[in-house]
């Protein structure tokens, strides 16, 4: 996952630290409480505060559960595995079990937050049905908390949900692949990676095109789920223009080729772009977006064609940039 792509870039990257944003991002009541729903009633989930959460807390044994929940009517231990071969240690889970029963709390949890893909997802659930009772156990699994986030629509009004799901996705918890009856016959076509490297051709001879400008290849290499294309850059090296697939708006707009420009970017970029272009544009993702029409692409020359199109805009956007750089 590219930096460009997510706040959390090298900052969560093991077990540890996805644990302690897991609990701070639990200050924000909405998610917190659709979480804890996921084993506790309603009424227990609201009885709870973010300050009665912890992490990393030394139980007498020597233990440290990665979660600690707790207040006077209430305590449990969660655990947490984001690798699917990652294992329990030895006195794992027994020694929580021990502690919670040692606890005068009405009522005590144990819980695994694992991902669907953990390897010892059978050992542990034999082991937590031969324990003894007065122990509430439960596994949870990283899928759940991207499903909790997208059905409650939590991460459209919190961009850390909404990057922390984008994280989980991409590291913990990938969405199951699965093909339409359509797109079955599609893959087993020639016509598909034909025209698909063909686009790709298309790109990179576009990108020959404006060598005469600074341009930076967009984070991904080939054609993906992600995008392909080139940032135009203005004398100072800031980004003022992209072009290329971005498989997103594709998949949202039936427009394969597209082009714009950043809202996050200088305004005389923005006013720039809106006043050489006059065909369609749409807001999307925080970028005012135009595309290439399906009768640009036909045309035998539509390397040369997509090119006219998009020089005027890119000589537009470049000039600003440089204009608001000497500033």
């Amino acid at each position: 996952m590219p930096r460009a792509d997510n706040v959390f870039y090298n900052l969560v990257t093991d077990e540890n630290s996805t644990t302690e944003l897991l609990c701070n991002l639990m200050k924000f009541e909405a998610f917190r409480l659709s979480f804890l729903r996921l084993f506790l009633s309603d009424a227990t989930a609201s009885d709870l505060h973010w300050d009665d959460i912890d992490t990393q807390v030394e139980l007498p044994s020597g233990s440290r559960p990665d979660l600690q929940i707790k207040n006077e009517r209430f305590i449990a231990l969660i655990e947490v595995k984001v690798s699917p071969g990652l294992g329990l240690t030895q006195n794992q889970p027994t020694a929580y079990i021990e502690y919670l029963l040692s606890e005068d709390i009405a009522e005590r949890w144990l819980v695994f937050l694992v991902p669907k893909a953990w390897a010892h997802r059978s050992s542990l659930n034999l082991l937590l049905q031969g324990h003894a009772g007065g122990v509430h156990t439960q596994i949870v699994y990283w899928e759940d908390i991207v499903n909790v986030i997208e059905r409650d629509n939590l991460g459209a009004t919190n961009q850390f949900l909404n990057e922390f799901c984008q994280l989980l996705v991409a590291r913990v918890a990938a969405r199951p692949v699965i093909f339409s009856a359509k797109e079955i016959p599609m893959l087993f076509s020639t016509e598909v990676p034909n025209a698909l490297t063909k686009l790709q051709q298309l790109i990179d001879g576009v990108r020959g095109l404006g060598t005469v400008y600074k341009v930076q290849a967009s984070a991904s290499k080939a054609l993906c789920p992600t995008e392909y294309g080139m940032y135009f850059r203005d004398s100072q090296g800031k980004d003022v223009f992209w072009f290329g697939v971005w498989t997103k708006f594709w998949m949202e707009n039936n427009r394969p080729l597209c082009f714009g420009v950043s809202e996050t970017w200088h305004l005389s970029v923005q006013q720039a772009f809106l006043q050489a272009y006059n065909g369609p544009t749409k807001r999307f993702e925080r970028y005012i977006v135009g595309w290439i029409e399906a009768e640009v692409l036909a045309k035998q020359d539509a390397v040369d064609q997509v090119w006219a199109v998009l020089s005027p805009l890119v000589e537009a956007t470049v000039t600003a940039g440089n204009s608001f750089g000497s500033l």
